[in-house]
């Protein structure tokens, strides 16, 4: 005697009917992200129309010089001019 290993019809419909779920949760998790994207960049346009208009009410500053930021730049330069001291000091090898 053989076993019938085929699905009966009743089965398969079932197992149809349970894989029917995916489709509509992946759409409707699709329209969902689309939604909250949108809000989200809707909120970050609106924030930066605020930040601009308060930049531009506020005017400009200028450049502020600070000693922690005169400090690291003394020292880059410092080291700037002693490489391209020594560039001149070298010879050429031949």
């Amino acid at each position: 005697m053989t076993q019938d290993t085929a699905i009966p019809p009743s089965t398969n419909a079932r197992l149809q009917r349970l894989n029917n779920w995916k489709l509509p949760i992946m759409v409707g998790g699709g329209f969902l992200g689309a939604a909250i994207g949108a809000v989200a960049a809707r909120l970050f346009i609106r924030s930066d129309e605020i930040a601009l208009e308060r930049d531009r009410q506020r005017g400009p500053k200028g450049v502020g010089f600070s000693p922690s930021l005169l400090l690291p730049l003394a020292i880059t330069l410092v080291g700037l001019i002693r490489e391209i001291g020594s560039l001149a000091g070298e010879k050429a090898e031949k």
